[in-house]
């Protein structure tokens, strides 16, 4: 019974406060306050807020507090029920001291927009709380400008539940701690704006136990702050929070996003103030993706800057210093402690002290990119990636800027194929390597490439070494200190080009000219393993040197092109292959559209008429796509399109039909390469059965044919349109014989021969290369025999096999007059076929059949036609 009374009062309460009228209650005077023993929050002092004898507890209550009530709390709403708390307004006035001002409070359910503005001052300040279930959504907190409060801001606090899109703005004086959103499950979408100053850390979001993401927070003009964090999650993932510090502003430290054991991603930083270190997003015990920083003009930074830090790896983060950005520390586009720092990016403008893209303590550090440009300053070392077991794959690209230390495209155990290039008015008062581990050169197929006017100490820890020759370094003067010249490279110390490769790219200029190629202070030395090589992408010019030989100061071009010390040979690079394979797949599309005619559209031809003379009109589709793996390896994708009429009289068939046909080539050769091929054209097929079962057939096709190429190569790109005409011939023969009622057979030899006209044309690449293709020709001979299996008057089966020889049918093509390698297709193919005829019993005089071609051997793949006959 007395549990009934408790339940029955319960519901009269929640009644009560749910259908209450919204109250405006101003507190004056300390006795307005309630007793400490029924607080809503169970704290030992006195409260003041809505109640039932007010209105309602729960929603659109106006609270206005201006008196010295610093030892209780205020309340704009609150209950204990299951109804959320919600659109409350506090407000403590200018004068009015309170201990804790709370604007709403549910221990069940939520606390959702509620507003807490603080003129005077104030212990505590939480916009809306939640003790159970219930989120806090939605709440704000003001602090304004004369106001001070002497602990925390919490925009919303929810103990057991989100907190999501809360807000705080402080103007005034925060001495604690500042939550946009504080939820033990996750924190999202919450916003702080500082524009006054806060003694301790900041967080526009922060979770205990679930992710915390799309939380943001500013320091405006004049703000201070301690550390600043746009999230904190301590097992959660922190992603696509955003911190702006606006100039004027400054900070401690500021975060992106920070996580305990979780993962950071996509967090952002923008700084024009003044910081004493930036992490984009860090990670204690997860990883770091994806994170940006970016330091505007103005800002600085009087520490480390890292824009993505992981312990167990550092991926895809962006750093960027501009220019009038300040960095006294280190900066970092990627950390890992103990995991990769990979794929990060680096731009500075700015001046810093030493730079890394990526940087791992005890992993690898790979295909990282930094760029310093444009009067930027380092004064310590450049890296582009540095990691304990490797740093390989890394860009280095220095331009008009100046480094005081050593510069590594790759700093590890393992350091290949890295790039450092060097450029414009640039100087480097240490060494650039390559690639290196501490002052251990390490040449593992690392570049350095200068272009402009580049002074260096010294060059180490490099396979190839690249000069590009523009027209500020045609020499002036054949006297260093008189009228100075502008070296592309000039070095401090000795040049070793032992056992390496120097690429002299000469494209912008007359190669023929005096050029200021590479000094040194002291010898450049060569050996018999040294190479001299143009940079041209098709065809260049290749110098090795005879042996040994010491260079005092100056190696120039006459020095190696003039000069019996080195051997002259003119070598076709690997990238030339794209182009004879390209002239090479419009030749295979031609024998592939022969093949489709006299196989398919010839056959259905004459099954169509068999055993009648007549007419017939016949269009024919085919698809296809082919590897052909002999010595040119490339695959080709092709669509045929034949249609025609079809006459026979007696043992007489013959057919005229127009061509089409489309087709689309991969050359396989490391380069971005689009190759479209199209034909159209006119032919003629017949076919003669004698009396004895044998018969002989031929082909013949004409027509225009264009190929359409483009490509990306590492260094350049190329494009042409070739145009030209096509013919083809194929005669054959066989025996046709029945071997019952049922089943006839077919065996056959044929010839094809194809030809393409030549063509002459430019590359449009940055040599201005020009290529021509000789006429080029093709051969094959087929063998094979066929069964031919009626099932009823509409339906036939067929299936065949056949052995294919190709031959004589390489492309000779040549650039600037120089022959590429040959490339063909020669080789054997067995093919397999089945078909498929049938015909509409209503409809006796049209006909479909369907044809499959299985391939392999030195070109494999498949290719399915479908053919429809009309016969009248």
């Amino acid at each position: 019974m007395k549990n009934c009374k408790k339940i029955s009062a319960i519901a009269v309460l929640l009644a009560l406060s749910s259908a209450g009228q919204a109250a405006v209650l101003n507190f004056d005077r300390e006795s307005q306050a309630y007793p400490a023993d029924n607080n809503p929050i169970a704290q030992n002092v006195k409260w003041f807020g809505p109640s039932l004898n007010s209105g309602n507890t729960v929603r659109r209550n106006e609270v206005n507090i201006d008196a010295n009530f610093s030892g209780g709390t205020v309340f704009g709403g609150w209950t204990q029920s299951s109804v959320n708390v919600t659109d409350n307004e506090l407000t403590v006035l200018d004068g009015a001291k309170v201990g804790s001002a709370i604007g709403g409070f549910n221990s069940n359910a939520s606390a959702m927009y509620n507003m807490v503005t603080v003129k005077g001052q104030a212990q505590n300040v939480i916009g809306g709380y939640t003790t159970e279930r219930g989120y806090a959504r939605g709440n704000s907190v003001e602090i304004a400008s004369n106001a001070s409060v002497s602990d925390s801001v919490l925009g919303g606090y929810a103990q057991k539940a989100f907190a999501d899109s809360n807000e705080v703005i402080v103007n005034g004086d925060v001495k604690g701690k500042v939550y946009g959103g504080f939820g033990s499950n996750g924190a999202q979408s919450n916003y702080v704006e500082i524009n006054g100053t806060v003694g301790d850390a900041s967080y526009a979001g922060y979770a205990q136990n679930g992710d915390v993401l799309y939380n943001s927070l500013i320091l405006n003009s004049e703000a201070h702050a301690l550390d600043v964090f746009g999230a904190y999650a301590k097992s959660g993932t922190a992603a696509s929070n955003f911190i702006t510090v606006n100039e004027g502003a400054e900070a401690k430290s500021v975060i992106g996003a920070k996580s305990d054991n979780g993962d950071v991603s996509y967090n952002t930083v923008d700084v024009a103030g003044h910081a004493g270190k930036i992490v984009g997003g860090e990670s204690a015990g997860g990883k770091a993706l994806n994170n940006s920083v970016t330091l505007n003009a103005g800002s600085l930074v009087s520490t480390n800057v890292i824009a993505g830090s992981g312990t167990t790896q550092a991926f895809g983060n962006q750093l960027r210093i501009k220019q009038g950005a300040e960095v006294s520390g280190n900066a970092y586009a990627g950390f890992s402690a103990n995991g990769a720092a990979g794929y990060n990016y680096m731009e500075v403008n700015g001046s810093v002290a030493s730079a890394a893209g990526g940087w791992s303590n005890t992993g690898s550090a790979d295909f990282n990119y930094v760029n310093v440009l444009d009067d930027a300053k380092i004064n310590g070392t450049v890296y582009g990636g540095r990691g304990e077991i490797s740093a390989s794959h890394n860009t280095i690209l220095i331009k008009n800027a100046s480094v005081s230390g050593d510069v590594y495209g790759g700093y590890g155990q393992k350091a290949q194929s890295n790039i450092v290039i060097l450029s414009g008015k640039t100087d480097v008062d240490g060494t650039v390597f390559g690639g290196g581990n501490g002052n251990n050169a390490i040449d593992d197929y690392n570049i350095i490439s200068a272009e402009g006017n580049v002074q260096v100490q010294s060059i180490e820890g490099f396979k190839v070494l690249k000069l590009t020759v523009n027209e500020n370094n045609i020499k002036v003067s054949h006297d260093k200190e008189g009228v100075r010249n502008q070296y592309i490279l000039e070095v401090s110390k000795h040049i070793d080009l032992k056992n390496k490769t120097l690429v002299v790219a000469s494209h912008k200029v007359d190669p023929k000219q005096d050029i200021a190629l590479l000094w040194s202070d002291g010898y450049i030395h060569t050996d018999d393993h040294t190479v001299v090589e143009g940079d041209n992408t098709f065809v260049f010019k290749r110098w090795t040197s005879k042996d040994s030989h010491d260079y005092e100061n100056e190696l120039g071009v006459e020095d190696i092109v003039n000069d019996d010390d080195f051997i002259e040979e003119t070598v076709i690079s690997p990238q030339a292959r794209t182009l004879s394979k390209a002239a090479l797949s419009s030749t295979a599309l031609i024998k592939q559209g022969a093949d489709f005619i006299i196989e398919d559209a010839k056959s259905a031809a004459l099954r169509s008429l068999e055993g009648r003379n007549g007419t017939a009109l016949f269009a024919a589709v085919s698809g296809s796509y082919f590897n052909y793996d002999g010595d040119s390896d490339f695959s080709l994708r092709g669509y045929h399109l034949a249609a025609g009429s079809s006459f026979k009289s007696d043992n007489l068939m013959w057919s005229l039909f127009a061509e089409t046909g489309i087709g689309s080539a991969s050359l396989k050769e490391g380069a971005d390469v689009d190759t479209d091929i199209s034909y159209a054209g006119l032919g003629a097929l017949v076919d003669y059965s004698f009396n004895n079962g044998m018969y002989a057939d031929a082909a013949v096709r004409f027509g225009y044919i264009k190929t359409d190429f483009d490509a990306v190569y590492e260094e350049d790109q190329a494009d042409f349109v070739s145009r030209g005409f096509y013919g083809s011939i194929q005669a054959g023969g066989g025996y046709r014989f029945a071997v019952n009622d049922f089943t006839k057979a077919d065996i056959y030899i044929r010839y094809l021969g194809l030809y393409e006209t030549s063509d002459r044309f430019g590359l449009n690449n940055k040599d201005s290369d020009n290529m021509s293709i000789d006429p080029r020709f093709a051969h094959a001979v087929r063998a094979g025999g066929e069964f031919n299996f009626k099932l009823n008057a509409c339906v036939s089966l067929s299936a065949g096999a056949a052995l294919e020889r190709s031959f004589g049918s390489s492309v000779e093509t040549y650039v600037n007059g120089y022959a590429l390698d040959k490339e063909d297709l020669d080789g054997t193919s067995y093919i397999g076929s089945l078909g498929l005829d049938f015909a509409l019993k209503d409809y006796p005089d049209f006909a479909l059949s369907s044809d499959l071609h299985a391939v392999t051997g030195d070109r494999d793949g498949l290719a399915v036609s479908l053919a429809a006959i009309y016969k009248f």
